[in-house]
């Protein structure tokens, strides 16, 4: 089953409903359907569904993105892709998922 790992405080945002689509740097090879959605490094686990895959440049988001993420704006969200990926550029291609899941508390 394929997977989409978090760190733990956006896996928090992905409990509370807050967050239903990921920003993924370059083109990923995620399918639409059944998905594992865990922390990272792998400690709680919940099962999803890719409802939409997507490929842009990063200049390309937009605040309904990062609505979608569990941010209040796009620069918000910017601040945080640049967090994890440092080296990511405005014309860098991303992969945006999203996705939902079953209510309940995550696996241990």
């Amino acid at each position: 089953m394929q997977t989409i790992k978090f760190k733990p405080d956006l896996f928090d945002l992905v409990l509370r409903g807050k967050k239903l689509s990921t920003v993924r740097k370059g083109l990923r090879d995620y399918t639409l359907g059944d998905v594992l959605l865990e922390t990272d490094p792998s400690r709680y686990t919940i099962h999803g569904t890719i409802t939409k895959i997507e490929l842009k440049k990063l200049s390309d988001l937009t605040d309904s993105d990062a609505k979608k993420e569990g941010y209040d704006s796009i620069n918000s969200l910017l601040e945080r892709v640049k967090q994890i990926y440092p080296e990511i550029q405005d014309d860098s291609e991303i992969t945006v998922v999203d996705f939902d899941h079953a209510e309940g508390q995550p696996n241990i």
